[in-house]
């Protein structure tokens, strides 16, 4: 992966974290992306409940996707870290896989200054796998974000080739 890639993810990753925790200690009412994701994807399903179960939860997947960042320089990786974290760590009552979904895609539109089209087969795969692990969380966090890893490589492989 380029430099500039990682350092505009890194950037990425760190508003996300900064508009959390400004949010979170009450010095916002504006409500950060990954809450508005979430409120939008919950909005759209009447049998779904809206609202957060752990807010640490999210600051933490957000951090540990930066630390990952920092420490692999690995723009996949870290993504999954992620989206594998939100999907495990289960920090809202309902919707946290399609939440995880959204925030990824948001964040790859905006990586990739929207010049990408997922392929649905890559997006079913990743809906699959984002189901199996939330139903199944496997043994290992590495099994998991490999799984992750490796459908967003395809992905990203499909915008850059």
């Amino acid at each position: 992966m380029s430099n500039l890639l990682e350092q505009k993810l890194l950037e990425i990753f760190n508003a996300l974290l900064k508009e959390f925790n400004i949010w979170r200690k009450g010095e916002s009412q504006e409500e950060p992306l990954i809450i508005n994701i979430h409120d939008k994807v919950v909005a759209n399903d009447p049998t779904s409940a809206q609202g957060i179960m752990n807010r640490d939860n999210i600051g933490l997947t957000i951090y540990s996707a930066i630390t990952d960042l920092m420490r692999n320089y690995d723009i996949s990786r870290s993504l999954a870290v992620l989206t594998y974290h939100l999907v495990v760590s289960h920090p809202f009552i309902d919707g946290n896989k399609r939440t995880a979904l959204g925030l990824l895609l948001n964040i790859l539109y905006e990586l990739f200054e929207d010049k990408m089209e997922i392929p649905q087969d890559l997006e079913d795969q990743l809906i699959r796998v984002l189901i199996e692990i939330s139903d199944y969380p496997p043994e290992e966090d590495e099994d998991g974000i490999n799984r992750i890893r490796n459908i967003i490589e395809d992905i990203i492989h499909g915008i850059l080739f």
